[in-house]
């Protein structure tokens, strides 16, 4: 039985050594495959933790001149929804989007 063995593993080593080229071109192509594979899980992953931080962290404040008139303050107030008061100036609000508005809107600037 151990005869056995060990005449497997040396024809297997015999193998081996004789196409040697074929070999390595096995292993290399098995070690990029699996480098591919792994390269695409964390880019996935990376991309959803991305998105996530975006959906839930992406803020604006908006800055209001003092001497706005009351259509211009309207226009920003349709296209931007409070969150919540800023603890900065007591006067001071953010803001974010509502659903309804898009980057064409006419009160939006670039």
């Amino acid at each position: 039985m151990l005869y056995r063995l060990w005449y497997y593993v040396r024809e297997t080593v015999v193998s081996l050594w004789r196409n040697l080229s074929l070999t390595l071109a096995a292993i290399l192509t098995v070690a990029i495959s699996l480098s591919l594979v792994g390269a695409s899980l964390l880019i996935r992953e990376g991309a959803e933790r991305a998105t996530a931080q975006f959906q839930e962290g992406v803020e604006f404040i908006v800055f209001m001149v003092p001497n706005a008139s009351a259509e211009q303050d309207a226009a920003i107030r349709n296209v931007w929804t409070p969150v919540r008061l800023s603890r900065g100036t007591p006067t001071s609000t953010r803001w974010r989007p509502t659903k309804s508005s898009s980057a064409s809107s006419p009160t939006s600037r670039s």
